[in-house]
């Protein structure tokens, strides 16, 4: 597979040069306006200049109103960060980050009450997960998009009753869909559980045609995971855990303007580290009531 590279033909640029002048009003750094950039907000709105515009006018105020351009310098709760069970692994073939998280074995009570600690935690991650696209993006002159897997496995009544979690679950949705458009490639969802139908109603409907169209559910066969997944990572890029060679306690990390690689003392486990202790359906149904 091919690098994400822009290719931008004659009249893309052009859009592209119609909406940088259309916001320079913004005064905003020169990464944000630079073509692979500007091609994904146009992207987004179906290369309509005026819905482009006000998408990106809404990203950028957005981001003043709630100061996230620091994000990545918040005092986010350790104990949350530490619960939470994803982290990058590697590269796509395309070039862009690849990303695991096994949110099956997630404990989802850590979460009760915090809800707005749980979206400080998200945009904090959001925006070091840009730090890495701005360092490749810069180096190559192009965007990559995310390569997401997704682990379902260990997925209860736990993770679909507390009410934090899923509300914090439905605002990153919409945060992701309306203030970092075109970043997903594509995303595995492995291992669900019935219950993922659940918290699938829940999240398709904040979820655009778009992401829609780039999510893959491919079950529980490791083999047909491995075959779908290697179209898009190489098998030096992905735990083995989910098919890949990589070691389990592999991450990459970002940090004063490099890149680089770890190993980490836990690996992947095989069992859930919390007892799930969830009420049955009706008790469910009551909780998600709470949300309206």
């Amino acid at each position: 597979m091919q690098a994400d590279k822009m290719d931008l033909n004659e009249e893309e640029k052009q859009l592209c040069k119609e909406l940088r002048d259309r916001i320079a009003d913004l005064k905003v750094e020169e990464f944000r306006v630079m073509d692979f950039n500007m091609i994904r907000f146009l992207r987004a709105r179906e290369m309509n200049l005026d819905k482009s515009e006000e998408m990106f006018r809404k990203y950028i105020a957005w981001r003043l109103e709630n100061n996230i351009d620091n994000a990545c310098s918040w005092d986010v709760p350790q104990d949350l960060k530490e619960s939470v069970p994803y982290k990058i692994v590697g590269q796509s073939l395309s070039g862009g980050l690849v990303l695991y998280a096994h949110v099956g074995i997630w404990d989802p009570q850590v979460a009760q009450g915090r809800y707005e600690e749980l979206m400080k935690l998200a945009f904090h991650e959001l925006e070091n997960l840009t730090q890495f696209t701005k360092h490749y993006s810069l180096q190559r002159k192009y965007f990559s998009k995310m390569v997401v897997i997704i682990n379902l496995e260990g997925l209860s009544f736990a993770h679909v009753s507390t009410v934090d979690y899923i509300r914090a679950l439905v605002s990153l949705l919409k945060a992701f869909e309306a203030y970092y458009p075109e970043s997903l490639k594509v995303a595995f969802l492995i291992n669900a559980p019935w219950v993922f139908s659940i918290l699938w109603s829940i999240a398709k409907p904040f979820i655009s045609t778009a992401t829609h169209e780039r999510l893959r559910f491919l079950g529980g066969e490791k083999e047909t995971w491995k075959e779908e997944i290697m179209q898009y990572i190489a098998e030096d890029q992905f735990p083995i855990c989910v098919g890949g060679t990589l070691p389990d306690n592999y991450e990459m990390v970002y940090e004063d303007g490099k890149v680089f690689g770890r190993f980490n003392t836990e690996t992947e486990p095989n069992d859930n580290e919390f007892k799930d202790a969830s009420p049955g359906p009706a008790a469910i149904a009551e909780s998600l009531d709470a949300l309206d």
